[in-house]
């Protein structure tokens, strides 16, 4: 094999797998339109009402846990500005905010409702 043969080998694959890449990304696409929550629009402000689990509190330490922000059952709200969608296990979509805007992965969505004040 000669290093042309190798270069044309590398950009024949190169080819398929971006191919392959865009066909996935058309189906996630597909998914999440499908079974988004709520039709919304980067950079739209939006108001995620979480649940603490049992989960959520697993990383904390006995201190953080007996704080009632930290208590299982509590419920809050997050406030941020939507980015994309993001699946998570079980095909679960999640919304994923801007900048340092942070809400845990595993405490439970009641609800994602846009914010009146945009």
């Amino acid at each position: 094999m000669t290093f042309k043969q190798l270069k044309k080998a590398e950009e024949t694959y190169n080819k398929i797998m971006d191919n392959a890449y865009d066909l996935y990304k058309k189906k996630e696409r597909q998914y999440i339109e499908e079974h988004a929550p709520l039709k919304v629009e980067p950079g739209e402000w939006i108001n995620i009402r979480l649940q603490v689990t049992e989960e959520s509190r697993e990383r904390l330490t006995p201190e953080y846990r007996d704080k009632p922000r930290y208590r299982l059952g509590h419920r809050h709200t997050v406030r941020g500005r939507f980015i994309r969608w993001l699946i998570y296990d079980g095909g679960e979509l999640r919304p994923d905010l801007m900048g340092s805007t942070y809400y845990p992965p595993k405490e439970k969505i009641i609800s994602i409702t846009k914010s009146k004040k945009q």
